[in-house]
């Protein structure tokens, strides 16, 4: 809950700055500032936009923000043509797209190695299925389109080290794809959740815990007959393969 009251209270005091005009120069925000203030007003802006009627739910990183009623027209789809690059490359589908395994370059790792956060450990803990998400009285998931429902990641990150740490994957230009039986099905769905891993921005305390989440869509028929889970993790310019289960 701290997280969320520093947050708002971020938003509130940067917004406070830029609106009120006291005759002193305009102060400059830091990137992290800019970052939550673009994000807060792209979610407000969302919410008058028939098309996106979710608003901050849909507050996801301009590399995945294009396409997400292209998942619409995925199902039954087949191509036979070869992918060209950059649709074989995990940077580029958005979120909820299909992405296909081929010419991808990833490093096989930890869950923990492939985030790098120094004194971090992330243990992958079960998935569950649900087309539902409520949390509090503030929030709840949209529902998935037709013939798709939503996989849950849980994944618990713990301070090993004796001093705060910081987490930030909100800045840290994260990206992540689900892998079901061996192949890659979708994009993670960014929401603004204090608990959702790959918008994560906290301080932790010395030997804390947090549970955090990661939400994927995808079809109900890869959900009804799962053998093996994986994931690909994007930091940066590098990928990672992750073997859950």
């Amino acid at each position: 809950m701290s997280g969320f009251i520093k947050r708002s209270s971020m938003v509130i005091f940067v917004s406070c700055l830029l609106l009120t005009g006291c005759g002193d120069n305009m102060e400059e925000l830091t990137t992290v500032e800019e970052n939550i203030v673009v994000t807060y007003a792209s979610g407000a802006v969302a919410k008058a936009n028939k098309k996106q009627a979710q608003g901050m739910t849909y507050a996801v990183p301009e590399a995945m923000a294009d396409n997400q009623e292209d998942t619409e027209n995925i199902s039954g789809e087949n191509n036979s043509e070869e992918p060209d690059a950059e649709e074989s490359n995990p940077a580029s589908p958005t979120a909820g797209d299909p992405v296909t395994d081929s010419g991808v370059q990833a490093e096989s790792t930890t869950l923990t190695q492939a985030l790098n956060m120094d004194g971090i450990e992330a243990e992958y803990k079960d998935y569950y299925i649900s087309e539902t998400y409520v949390q509090g009285d503030y929030f709840a998931l949209e529902a998935p389109l037709e013939g798709y429902t939503y996989l849950f990641l849980n994944i618990t990150l713990t301070n090993k080290a004796a001093e705060q740490v910081t987490c930030d994957m909100f800045t840290a230009n994260t990206n992540c794809w689900i892998v079901v039986n061996g192949e890659t099905k979708s994009a993670v769905r960014n929401t603004m959740l204090l608990n959702d891993l790959s918008t994560y921005m906290e301080t932790m305390e010395g030997g804390a815990s947090e549970e955090t989440i990661l939400i994927f869509p995808i079809k109900k028929e890869d959900a009804e007959n799962i053998t093996s889970l994986g994931l690909i993790l994007g930091m940066g310019e590098n990928n990672y393969n992750i073997d859950l289960e």
